[in-house]
């Protein structure tokens, strides 16, 4: 399922906005990109327990940490699709 953006070519070429803000963009608005930023998600255990009761714990806790960078700056960018946030918001209910 894609989720297209009329004014994706715009919003990619304005000066306001990073390269890394386009990369992320695009990324959340292609039906390929949309399954990897998930893959990335799940395995960040985003919404997950990450206490795994030994020193692993310390791992998972900065695979997290990176997953909620990417997914705090998803937020932040305009353009990204709200149906695509919602697929990200249904992990916690997954788990």
């Amino acid at each position: 399922m894609e989720y297209g953006f009329d004014g994706l070519d715009e919003l990619l070429k304005d000066d306001g906005v990073s390269e890394q803000e386009q990369d992320l963009l695009w990324l959340a608005t292609t039906e390929r990109g949309q399954r990897f930023l998930l893959r990335l998600f799940q395995d960040a255990k985003l919404f997950g327990n990450i206490f795994t009761g030994n020193s692993s714990t310390f791992f998972a806790a900065g695979m997290r940490e990176l997953g909620l960078k990417y997914f705090n700056e998803l937020r932040r960018i305009h353009g990204v699709p709200d149906e695509f946030l919602g697929q990200v918001f249904r992990l916690e209910e997954e788990k």
